[in-house]
């Protein structure tokens, strides 16, 4: 998914259709935060994947398949959720600032 078709989707009342509502009324700052927020759970979830052991604690303890079920698909889901939740925020503040 391109950077501005999230926002696209969800303006339209598509995937994270919720999530926009819930943003485009507040204030520019506000977003701004969020979008901080966004980019910090980013690199932890970056994180989890490359160190799991360092970020997850028992994480040697589990089963193998649900370690490779955190790796390869849990944390990869996440980082795509929030980083489609960050465009839709930076949509918003590109179409109030063009």
């Amino acid at each position: 998914m391109s950077k501005g078709e999230a926002y696209e989707i969800a303006k339209a009342g598509g995937r994270h259709g919720a999530f926009y509502q819930l943003y485009v009324r507040r204030s520019s700052e506000e977003i701004r935060r969020g979008i901080r927020s966004l980019e910090r759970r980013l690199r932890e979830h970056r994180q989890k994947i490359h160190e799991p052991e360092r970020n997850v604690s028992g994480f040697a303890r589990l089963d193998p398949r649900q370690q490779r079920a955190l790796i390869e698909n849990k944390w990869p889901a996440d980082i795509k959720r929030l980083q489609e939740q960050k465009d839709i925020l930076e949509g918003i503040l590109q179409e109030r600032n063009p």
